[in-house]
């Protein structure tokens, strides 16, 4: 073996610890997308089976792309570590960036939301 073929395995390794990561991310959010929609079962389902889908077809074409297909045990194994790290280490402090980012984007659709409504709640609270 060849020290170029170490630092190509090297890379690999690193690539796929970094798609595991990447997809702890994406997960989280989907997630949190999940939870605040309540789509049902029907709809989790669904959104379930399109995330798994979408997420399967960009790991692959990253392998297809940078390393002409081949995928190996310890691509799928550093995969799971990847998103092991992620879940174990950032999980919790991403999900409270994104809860952040999340109030911060909604927040003028919030605010347009009660100016709107609040001379209809102002009658309803006459009516009582």
């Amino acid at each position: 073996m060849e020290f170029t073929d170490v630092m190509l395995d090297g890379r690999i390794l690193a690539v796929s610890l970094g798609i595991g990561i990447v997809l702890g991310i994406f997960l989280d959010i989907y997630s949190l997308i999940r939870n605040a929609t309540r789509p049902g079962p029907v709809g989790t389902w669904i959104g379930d089976l399109a995330f798994w889908i979408l997420f399967a077809f960009i790991t692959f074409s990253v392998y297809y792309w940078c390393y002409w297909g081949q995928i190996r045990a310890y691509n799928i194994a550093a995969h799971l570590l990847g998103l092991f790290i992620y879940k174990t280490l950032l999980s919790r402090r991403f999900i409270v960036l994104f809860i952040k980012i999340g109030r911060v984007i909604l927040w003028p659709y919030r605010a347009l939301q009660r100016f709107c409504l609040w001379p209809f709640l102002i009658i309803k609270k006459l009516k009582l």
